[in-house]
């Protein structure tokens, strides 16, 4: 993913041209790449920084089901600047039947510290790939990688989309209930069938779900002819 920061230069005349590949490969460039888009035509773009880490939660001894109307979040507070680029979740399936859908992973704006309906970002997988009966860390990239800044709550909500209801026949592992596994966020479950749904904190904020982020820093660059 690179930021387009210019394709166009201004000539003599102070009238905006075009700018060739050739002319922007013939300069001096440092993390820019660049691209041709027909014509001999070209796009200069900022190349991010290496995929890295972020926050995490690593225990993982409690199941938590979730389907599709029992929501799990875990909400968390970005440490870095940047753009979120996925999350690694650790996950199962209590049994073999209904393999049918997906578990769909969104990043979402927090308000109050719980959860809104406002999605940044998503990414799915086929509930079938899921292993029955144990604990697995599975990767879930963002095809749109959005801005991440540092400070914000966030909050990563998982549920299962598709047909086929059941109930608690999949699970999102999370730390013991006695204790508080993350200081910058919290569990929360979210009941779609009640009356009145809404997010609510779960244990005060003890039983953090196994979670990492991952995001890439912004880029600096420069070209110069």
């Amino acid at each position: 993913m690179g930021l387009f920061f210019f394709a166009w230069l201004a000539n003599a005349s102070s009238q905006f041209v075009q700018t060739s590949v050739s002319e922007l490969s013939s300069g001096t460039s440092t993390n820019v790449a660049i691209t041709d888009v027909g014509g001999g035509n070209g796009d200069a773009t900022l190349v991010l920084g290496t995929e890295t880490s972020d926050q995490a939660q690593t225990a993982s001894s409690t199941k938590r089901d979730f389907d599709n109307t029992h929501l799990l979040a875990q909400t968390f507070t970005a440490g870095q600047n940047g753009f979120f680029t996925g999350v690694i979740l650790s996950l199962d399936r209590n049994n073999s039947s209904n393999t049918n859908g997906e578990v769909t992973v969104e990043l979402r704006v927090t308000s109050s510290g719980a959860p809104t309906t406002t999605v940044l970002a998503s990414a799915d997988l086929a509930a079938s790939s899921l292993n029955k009966n144990g604990k697995t860390d599975y990767s879930f990239t963002f095809l749109s990688q959005p801005v991440m800044a540092s400070g914000t709550v966030y909050a990563i909500v998982v549920y299962r989309s598709g047909s086929g209801a059941i109930t608690a026949n999949y699970n999102w592992y999370s730390g013991s209930g006695s204790s508080d596994q993350y200081a910058h966020g919290g569990r929360y479950e979210i009941n779609l069938g009640a009356e009145n749904p809404a997010w609510s904190l779960q244990n005060s904020g003890k039983g953090d779900l196994r979670f990492q982020t991952f995001y890439r820093a912004y880029a600096s660059g420069m070209l110069s002819s």
